[in-house]
């Protein structure tokens, strides 16, 4: 385990505790730590694999007055523990109410926070690249390729088959972009033309 740690000598600053980070999120934390500075003190601990024993990550936010939450659950005994110091939770995504209780953070008054827009752009492309399974069997073809057996699946061409995406949020505008290829006014002419908006709620 490595601790990074950033103006730790300013004590009138603010707490910011990571007390979990995999090689994977450290390259990128370390790369916009930097802002930190003059805002807040950082701890950062760095390990190649995650932690898991609330109690280490107890031990770790001690003090903490805010906590960046990657790799785990935030138990309602830890978040009992934790208090009266922290104050704010930062999840490093979306969906943080499956790591943190957020009603018992309302009750508590303690910030609850995420990373707005995250993974919208992975999400669609992994969609778009569902979709190309589902038509072209990719799959099973790469895998009979490899076994020398050839590919006698019957596939789809997707042109020819308009899609639906249920709920245009950010995640579907960048797959409905993705599959029209409309990125651009410049980009209008290469259009797969395999995507149709049926219906659309904002709000």
């Amino acid at each position: 385990m490595t601790l990074i740690e950033r103006n730790m000598d300013q004590t009138s600053l603010p707490l910011v505790v990571v007390p979990n980070c995999v090689p994977s999120l450290s390259e990128p934390l370390l790369r916009c730590i930097d802002r930190f500075d003059g805002k807040a003190r950082v701890q950062l601990y760095a390990q190649p694999k995650d932690v898991t024993d609330p109690a280490e990550l107890v031990a770790r936010c001690t003090g903490a007055d805010a906590v960046i939450v990657l790799g785990f659950h935030v138990t309602d005994a830890m978040f009992e523990a934790m208090q009266p110091s922290v104050r704010c939770f930062a999840f490093g995504g979306t969906g943080i109410a499956n790591y943190v209780n957020v009603p018992l953070a309302k009750q508590r008054g303690v910030r609850i926070c995420n990373v707005r827009h995250y993974g919208d752009q992975s999400v669609a492309e992994h969609a778009v690249a569902l979709m190309f399974e589902l038509a072209k069997r990719t799959g099973r073809m790469d895998a009979q390729m490899h076994t020398a057996i050839r590919a006698q699946e019957w596939m789809a061409r997707v042109r020819c088959h308009p899609a639906g995406w249920q709920d245009l949020g950010h995640c579907g505008i960048r797959w409905h972009r993705q599959g029209n290829g409309a990125h651009s006014a410049r980009h209008r002419h290469e259009r797969h033309g395999m995507v149709q908006v049926i219906a659309c709620r904002r709000g």
